[in-house]
């Protein structure tokens, strides 16, 4: 483990999945801002341990290369030497491939989770925002139909007026 992921565990202490038992996609307790910065320092890892890994395998492409090379000058003692350092990285490259497959699940899970948790912290409501949402998921009102309905009312009503002033007459 490198100094900046061994400083970084030090940094999580009472945080979620450390020695207080809790998991470390669990985000229950923090508000959005302290969960945003939590989500980002496992990104950061993320991308360390990516880094580091490309870092060793760039590393086990040298040590490939001399053990051919001593392979070929057939320097045996250096060429088992050669092999062994490549043995070693291709180790700590698993290592570094198991770390990134966890950091990248935890990663997806706390994205998730961060989502969820900002949109329960939404402090204020945007009305004209809802306004809009329900006009597109309901439609706004027919006020073109509602209108003729209130001029057929009328003029039925001034027919039936005019019918009774004609009874009224005769």
């Amino acid at each position: 483990m490198s100094d900046k992921n061994q400083n970084f565990d030090a940094d999580l202490s009472g945080m979620p999945g450390t020695p207080s038992g809790r998991l470390d996609t669990d985000l229950g307790g923090m508000d959005a801002s302290q969960a945003h910065e939590y989500v980002l320092a496992f990104v950061t890892t993320m991308k360390e341990t990516q880094a580091a890994r490309a870092a060793q395998e760039k590393e086990l492409a040298i040590w490939k290369e001399r053990v051919l090379l001593a392979t070929g000058k057939n320097e045996t003692v250096l060429a088992s030497k050669a092999e062994e350092k490549v043995a070693q990285i291709m180790e700590k490259i698993t290592g570094l491939k198991a770390e990134e497959a966890e950091l990248h699940g935890k990663v997806l899970v706390l994205k998730d989770e961060l989502k969820c948790l900002k949109t329960r912290f939404q402090a204020t409501v945007d009305v004209d925002q809802l306004q809009a949402e329900l006009d597109m998921n309901v439609g706004r009102p027919d006020t073109v139909a509602k209108s003729f309905k209130d001029q057929e009312a009328d003029a039925q009503l001034e027919n039936l007026k005019k019918k009774m002033r004609g009874t009224d007459n005769t």
